[in-house]
């Protein structure tokens, strides 16, 4: 697999566990300690290789945790995993609470898997992972997996696995954006303004949209309040109709605000590229980019998050000002793809209303005025 490149929707999954089962299967069965652990950004993709872990393994007797949810179960599961435990997945932080009850069984980990990496190693999480190293054997085997590889990954990588490591690239190609429909609307100078036009003309058009919600990517957490304060100022949405979350923000409240986020059927979310960690993203259809992504790697993974959903025909728009128009041409070379650009809203609009963007029965972007539904706040 050394410098192969898997896209999205491959089994990257089933991948990674093959090999991990494989070495398991050559070792005697041990007592007392576990042998692989493996870290996610959200209880869902834990859960989630958990099910992958169960359904290969079943015939190799191999035994499989999962490590998410309540801490108060943290005690019972220490001396679960004193009996000795091949395969644990969890999050970062359910697996702390579970050392600080007890470590014996974690201190002859075998082999500790990093899965989405780039957003393990953020914020929060960097801490919850530096701790789970002083405890981890320093002759464990470390597995990286990340969609975007940063400078600063990069540098971690180095540091943890050394050079000439293998490595699993994810590379956003013909294979992850053609259902994508992309297109830049050039704002002139006051993207907040065109901003508010796109919105009032996709709720012109709501009857044709399937029922969901819309997200906003910002570049910045000033970006975010700015237009949070905007929205709840012009007095077309309610109170609790726009969400918001942003890199300052505690995972444990965005968790929340994500929760709350996703039981509603028509809401707005603010948020920025680095507050995306440890989050399962929702369904959408059209997703705004209030400006190009503050690095282009970021541009990568606003659209393969909701491409991971398995989601076609999305509609990706960017809003940019005249001083970021020469910047389309780096994120199209960089991506190898094409970008159709706009001088107005309105031929925006156009466009979309003739594509397969408003029928696609998965999600949507719907901003209703003055409705009813009853998932509205009072």
């Amino acid at each position: 697999m050394k410098n192969k490149r898997a896209h999205f929707g491959t089994g990257k999954i089933t991948t990674l566990v093959i090999p991990i089962l494989n070495s398991l299967d050559k070792e005697l069965k041990v007592k007392d300690y576990a042998r692989v652990i493996i870290l996610s950004p959200t209880k869902e993709l834990a859960q989630e290789i958990k099910n992958v872990v169960g359904e290969l393994g079943k015939y190799m007797s191999v035994t499989c945790d999962i490590c998410i949810g309540r801490r108060k179960h943290a005690r019972a599961d220490a001396r679960n995993f004193d009996h000795g435990i091949d395969i644990i997945s969890g999050t970062p932080s359910r697996i702390n609470s579970v050392l600080d009850q007890g470590k014996k069984w974690a201190e002859n980990v075998r082999i500790l898997v990093l899965n989405e990496a780039d957003k393990l190693l953020q914020h929060d999480f960097g801490l919850e992972i530096k701790r789970i190293f002083k405890v981890i054997s320093p002759h464990a085997q470390i597995i990286v997996t990340s969609s975007i590889i940063t400078e600063r990954l990069k540098q971690v990588m180095k540091r943890l696995i050394g050079p000439g490591s293998i490595s699993i690239n994810l590379n956003c190609d013909d294979g992850s954006l053609k259902y994508v429909n992309q297109s830049i609307i050039n704002a002139d100078e006051d993207k907040t303004n065109t901003l508010d036009e796109l919105i009032s003309k996709l709720r012109k058009i709501k009857s044709k949209l399937t029922a969901g919600s819309s997200i906003i990517f910002c570049n910045s957490k000033k970006e975010v309040d700015l237009l949070k304060a905007k929205f709840a100022a012009d007095g077309r949405f309610p109170y609790g109709y726009v969400y918001s979350i942003d890199s300052v923000m505690p995972l444990s409240k965005r968790d929340e605000v994500m929760r709350k986020f996703c039981e509603k059927t028509r809401r707005i979310l603010l948020m920025t590229d680095s507050s995306t960690g440890g989050l399962m993203m929702p369904i959408f259809t059209i997703i705004i980019h209030f400006g190009f992504s503050s690095e282009v790697k970021f541009y990568l993974r606003r659209i393969c998050q909701f491409q991971l959903l398995e989601i076609k025909n999305v509609a990706v728009v960017t809003i940019i000002c005249n001083s970021d128009v020469e910047k389309s041409a780096i994120y199209e070379e960089y991506y190898e793809t094409k970008i159709e650009k706009f001088s107005s809203v309105k031929r925006f609009i156009d466009s979309i209303k003739e594509s397969s963007v408003l029928s696609t029965d998965k999600g949507g972007c719907v901003l209703e005025e003055n409705s009813n539904s009853s998932d509205d706040p009072p």
